[in-house]
This record gives structure tokens, sequence and C-alpha cells, in this order.
């Protein structure tokens, strides 16, 4: 059992309990639906026993046990359940709505952070599993393969711009949107921009340095290796941060970005990625929640590809 009291160890009592009176009990016999593809619901969900399968695109893409943190994403933006959630068995969860996370994190509970940190961590290992699913399906599945089109990875083209432009850019990104513009000053004063060409690579597979960025304009491909070909599993357009993984679990990424066509990009160092993303202030969690948007949608375009693999090649497993 993971108790919903392993997110409060070391913090104290009256934070805690502050944090506690906020979630309900959630329990679930097996093969019950928990969530729903295409329902609006803000509701986080915290798997205390048991265990649950998601499936999207009519395909099961993960089963999630205790400890786990579901629907997350309802907490920082409004929109529609992505995935149909399943109870493999009885199953008890602790649900949190968007307004009461919203209290702890205004409150400046260190327990609204930590959720945040769990759901940057758990979608950035959701995307590598999905990732490896869609290479594995997409070697036995020639259509979806390209001509690999990485090169060299660039450091493109400084493109200096005045505070001013940098931070009407950040408050304009999804990612980005409502965030408070005291928050967003902090992020400006770390960020470069830069320029790169149709087709040059931003971050090439297999490292696990470089910069995060949020695409100011033009279009980026996400792409995985396979057999000296690619697979393109996502694009990403304005207002998008990427280049994330390797700052969360510090293990290469599996994939590449390389430009769809000339873009714009604000970069912010590794460094400065890694300490805001443990750091419990508003700046940290405003970068958090860009950062759990942002995966999201990596995710769901992920699954999305994969189901469409699974469809053009039914024999794969």
């Amino acid at each position: 059992m993971a108790s919903l009291y392993s997110l409060f160890h070391d913090i104290s009592t009256r934070r805690a309990e502050e944090a506690a009176m906020r979630f309900e009990p959630l329990e679930v016999a097996a093969g019950q639906p928990i969530a729903t593809e295409g329902e609006v619901n803000d509701a986080m969900l915290f798997v205390e026993r048991g265990e649950v399968i998601v499936i999207a695109g009519g395909f099961e893409v993960a089963r999630m046990g205790a400890g786990s943190i579901i629907g997350e994403i309802g907490l920082f933006t409004h929109a529609v359940r992505t995935a149909t959630v399943v109870a493999a068995e009885d199953t008890v969860l602790q649900t949190l709505s968007r307004r009461s996370f919203a209290e702890l994190r205004n409150a400046g509970n260190p327990i609204a952070f930590r959720i945040e940190l769990r759901a940057v961590e758990q979608l950035a290992s959701r995307l590598r599993q999905v990732t490896a699913d869609i290479v594995q399906v997409a070697t036995e599945t020639p259509s979806m393969l390209q001509s690999a089109r990485c090169t060299s990875e660039y450091w493109g083209y400084s493109n200096p711009l005045p505070p001013t432009r940098i931070h009407t850019a950040l408050a304009a990104a999804t990612a980005f949107y409502g965030s408070p513009p005291k928050a967003l000053e902090r992020l400006v004063g770390l960020i470069e921009a830069r320029t790169f060409r149709p087709g040059e690579t931003l971050a090439s597979d297999g490292r696990d340095d470089g910069p995060m960025y949020v695409l100011a304009h033009g279009q980026i491909d996400m792409v995985a290796p396979v057999d000296g070909r690619q697979v393109r599993i996502a694009t990403l357009d304005p207002g998008e941060v990427f280049n994330l993984m390797q700052h969360v679990d510090e293990k290469p990424r599996p994939v590449a970005w390389v430009a769809r066509e000339g873009v714009t990009v604000l970069a912010i160092h590794q460094n400065d990625v890694v300490k805001m993303l443990r750091t419990h202030d508003l700046p940290g969690s405003v970068m958090r929640i860009a950062m759990i948007r942002s995966l999201s949608d990596r995710v769901n375009q992920a699954n999305a590809t994969f189901a469409l693999a699974r469809l053009l090649n039914p024999a794969a497993e």
C-alpha cells in the first residue's frame, strides 16, 4: 500500500493536516471505470491501493499501481479526459479537486509542490514507455518510417531579444498560460533566444544534456530512431515546452527534436532547469506546471501515434 501520507513525510503536522483535509476517498470495484475518455473532470486521483488500466484509442497503454497519480492535467488546465481508466482490481483512491489544489498552492503548502514534481516525473516515465512501444511496433510497420532527417546537433543562432519581448512571448505560450507575471520575470532572466533553420536538429537522441526550450515561432518534429530510419511521434506548435525528459530523470533522451521549418526558441540552461524543477516557490511551480502541460500533450500525441501503429499493424505486439 502507498498511503496518501507517503506524500506527507518530513513536513509539519499542521501542513500535513491542511493538505489531508482536502482529499476525498474513493473506492472502485474491479472492472469498474474510474475515468472515461472525453469527460470533463478537474480532479486528480492518487492510487492508494490496487491497480488501474489506462486505455487510449481503444488500446491499453499503461498499468499503474499504488502511489501513481491519475488525471493530474485536470489540476492545471481545463481539459477533457484523454484516456479511459478502469480498475484492474478492487482499488482505493484519494481525489483532489482543482480548487483544493489551488488553495494548497496559494498557501505555499509543500504538498502542492510535491504533487507537481511527482506529476512531472510520472509523465516523463510514461512518455519514455510509449515511445519505446512505438519504436517496437514501427520496426514491423514500414509505412510509419521516414528517411532519417536528424543531423548533428546545432547550437542555433543567437537572437537577442529585450526582456519585455521575452516576457510577452512566455506569457503568450500555452504552457505558461495564466502564470503570475512576477513569476515569469524570474524565468526571463534565465532565457536566451535562438533561431534554427529548417531541418536542423536542436537536440539529438541518446544524449542527456541540452537546454529546455519554449517554442516561440515555427514547428518542431519529435522523432525517434528506428534501424537507421525514424518515426515521427509528434509535431509541436508555438507555445509548447520541449526537450524535458533528461532534466527529469537524468537518462539519455530516446527522441530527437528537429526544426520542421525556421524556428525561434527560448532556451533555459540545463542547470537552471534542474534547480528550479525542485524549488518550492512560485517560479518553480510555474515551470513545473508548464512542463506538466507540455509532457501531457506529448503523452497524448504519442498515445495517438501508438494507436495508429497498432491499427496499421494489428499483429504487432
